[in-house]
């Protein structure tokens, strides 16, 4: 017969209550437009570039000066808008000043935005530049349409 302390039991409740709290929730039904809510939209992606293209990605983090939470994929209304992006520190300062607590570098870009078109933002390295190491760009716009 094998006894079981109190010890063990008590250890076992503890793991069952901590599992019974660690819960996942699926992301909110608002985070992600539905496909008649991006309808007459622009995309915004400022997810990676082909590697060897000297350019990196970008996280979108404002538009029109709200603040939203970071992202790399931006749903937003066509027209004249003003987006700013996050700039990686690992694209803009050595790995020495990465160790440094430091500020992440915030662009502002001006976008005239057409419905139902991609555009893809990244940043892009001024290899011969010390003072302006990175711009950002639009790398590629895309009509949904297939035009």
């Amino acid at each position: 017969m094998v006894k079981t302390s109190w010890i063990s039991i008590l250890c076992a409740a503890v793991l069952l209550a901590v599992a019974g709290c660690a819960t996942v929730e699926p992301p909110a039904d608002g985070d992600r437009p539905s496909g008649s809510e991006r309808e007459g939209k622009a995309m915004l992606s400022g997810r990676p570039a082909i590697p060897n293209r000297d350019l990196f990605a970008v996280r979108f983090i404002a538009i029109d000066g709200r603040n939203i939470s970071p992202r790399d994929i931006l749903w937003v209304e066509p027209g004249r808008r003003t987006v700013t992006v996050r700039v990686p520190r690992q694209f803009t300062e050595s790995l020495i000043n990465q160790q440094r607590e430091t500020w992440p570098e915030f662009v502002d870009i001006e976008l005239d935005l057409k419905p139902r078109h991609a555009y893809e933002i990244r940043g892009r390295f001024n290899r011969t530049d010390r003072d302006n190491p990175y711009d950002i760009v639009v790398d590629r716009v895309q009509d949904f349409d297939g035009g």
